[in-house]
This record gives C-alpha cells, structure tokens and sequence, in this order.
C-alpha cells in the first residue's frame, strides 16, 4: 500500500472509513436495544460503550474532515 501512488492510498483510505463508519453504526444499532440491564456489561463493558466506541466514532469524522480537506486541496 505504502509503495502505491497517492490517489490510490486516498482511495483505499476512503474505503477503508466508509466501511468501518457502517460496520460501527451497525453494530450499535444492533447492540443498543439489546442491552436491557447495564449491569450485563460489568465494568469494562461499561468502559467500552461510553469511552472508546464514541472515540472511535469521533476518530472516524476525523479522518473524513481529513479526506474532504485533502480533496479540496488537490
């Protein structure tokens, strides 16, 4: 990947962010309803859907705004 040219590295990133994004709003919508009691989660699992999926989430727009900056750039 690192040996190919620019525009197909903005591709695969493309890709790659678009299919995460619908993978991780799936699986939340998947999840949510399912979880009827907290205390199912335990502490981790508590940790893992109010700290690192709304990360994950927010890194995701972050490199969507990367992409459309580079886009307008080139």
């Amino acid at each position: 990947l690192f040996l190919t040219r620019h525009s197909a590295r903005i591709a695969f990133a493309w890709v790659f962010n678009i299919v995460g994004t619908l993978d991780y709003l799936n699986a939340a919508a998947q999840v949510t309803p399912a979880i009827t009691d907290a205390n199912i989660l335990g502490p981790f699992g508590w940790i893992i859907v109010t700290v690192m999926l709304p990360a994950w989430l927010v890194s995701h727009l972050a490199i969507f705004f990367a992409l459309l900056q580079s886009d307008k750039a080139a």
